[in-house]
């Protein structure tokens, strides 16, 4: 997928989050030093919250600071500092298990993979 494997985790935590789930929906396997990393930027970044008393980095803990229906995929990719990889294009997996979102992104996708191709480094 376009997606980085923290930002897909990043999105599948604020989703957990928002439906108070107390386990992770996606199969995705972090170290331990980049899972803390990624609450933080989350928290730093005014996403989430932990609450009073709740221990630290663990889903049931924290609250949703703002709607993720309003939060855009640049605004998240700025909070946890990720980049988007253009080089692949979106699979047919992804289109099942993540519908619209995964349709948008093929479509932008194809279209930087258009612009950056006809961008010669003779250009320059």
């Amino acid at each position: 997928m376009v997606l980085t494997q923290l930002t897909q985790t990043a999105i599948a935590i604020l989703n957990d989050i928002t439906l108070q789930s107390d386990t992770q929906s996606a199969n995705i396997s972090l170290s331990s030093e980049v899972w803390k990393e990624l609450f933080r930027k989350l928290e730093f970044g005014g996403l989430v919250r932990r609450l009073p008393g709740k221990e630290e980095f663990v889903l049931s803990s924290y609250e949703i600071c703002r709607s993720i229906q309003k939060l855009s995929l640049l605004e998240l990719l700025a909070i946890i500092d990720e980049p988007l990889h253009f080089e692949r294009q979106v699979s047919e997996t992804s289109y099942f298990h993540h519908g619209e979102g995964a349709k948008k992104l093929g479509i932008l996708t194809e279209v930087v993979r258009i612009f950056l191709s006809e961008i010669k480094i003779s250009d320059w």
